[in-house]
């Protein structure tokens, strides 16, 4: 196989003879006229407030519609917390809505499980079917037989699944994403410390002294001295909306010190006091030795 190589300036002159070779001919058309009373009309464009759901942020947004479809998604400057700004997830949403395999309508398995048959039935069928296998299942089985999942942040059925649960007398209530992230540190937080001391990067406001931080002990703190550790989350990325802004204020409006730990330099690594790339799967090590540490000083 040959190799043609070619320089800059023949390449110029090979391109500005094609472009003189199709302005020279009218068989090759580029554009398509459109017609004229089409262009001519005008779309209104609206512009309506809410807030995305995509995750327990529910940043607040302006949506636009033209002709009742959505077109353009866009961060609430008015946003007391994400300030205008939102993330990917959120800005998807119009693919999310308008997807093809959107689920508009409850849906009843028709096949044998797992040949992905369905069909749509009644909001009113599928509840009298929900209540009838539910109350069945506990009446033969006890209330620990009932269990409720929902999706993870800003689902709308999140209270309601609990009240289910009390309802029923269980307390088997799931959230995909709390399972991995929310409920773990809770856990350990609460029953190490004795209370969650584990924050989540869009209230970080709350733990830096811009508000008063009586619902953890009625007393407020010198944040002078405030240092954040960042283990296993980038703020900047999966918190853009909140934590982006929360985390960028608190360096910069009340010198908050930073320590993040990730193998990775990320975009909360560059702008880190302390970068710790530790090696993958360590992390409970350096943890210990932090433990044993502050014991040891009693710091």
């Amino acid at each position: 196989m040959s190799t043609t190589n070619m320089t800059r300036r023949s390449f110029t002159k090979v391109a500005a003879a094609v472009g003189a070779a199709l302005a020279a001919t009218e068989s090759v058309q580029l554009l398509e006229d459109a017609d004229k009373a089409f262009a001519a009309q005008s779309v209104e464009r609206v512009m309506h407030k809410t807030a995305c759901h995509g995750c327990t942020n529910c940043c607040p947004v302006r949506v636009y519609t033209e002709d009742g479809k959505v077109v353009k998604i866009e961060g609430d400057p008015d946003g007391p917390l994400n300030k205008g700004g939102v993330c990917l997830k959120c800005l998807s949403q119009i693919q999310t809505l308008y997807s093809p395999r959107h689920v508009l309508h409850p849906m009843k398995r028709v096949g044998e499980r797992g040949q992905n048959k369905w069909e749509a039935i009644s909001w009113d069928e599928a509840l009298d079917l929900a209540g009838e296998q539910i109350a069945t299942a506990v009446k033969k089985f006890g209330p620990y037989s009932y269990w409720s999942a929902r999706g993870g942040g800003g689902a709308y059925i999140e209270w309601e699944t609990w009240g289910m649960d009390y309802t029923v007398g269980g307390c088997n209530s799931l959230a995909s994403g709390a399972c991995q992230c929310a409920m773990p540190r809770d856990f350990v937080s609460s029953t190490s410390v004795g209370f969650n001391c584990c924050l989540d990067m869009d209230n970080v406001d709350r733990f830096v002294g811009i508000v008063d931080n009586a619902e953890i002990d009625g007393k407020r703190r010198d944040d002078s001295e405030r240092v954040f550790v960042i283990w296993g989350s980038q703020p900047s990325a999966s918190k853009a909306a909140h934590g982006g802004h929360g985390l960028a204020d608190a360096r910069s409006n009340l010198g908050v010190k930073t320590v993040v730990i990730d193998p990775y330099m990320t975009a909360d690594a560059v702008k880190a006091d302390v970068w710790l790339s530790i090696r993958p799967g360590s992390d409970t090590a350096l943890l210990l030795a932090w433990i044993r540490y502050i014991i040891d000083t009693k710091a």
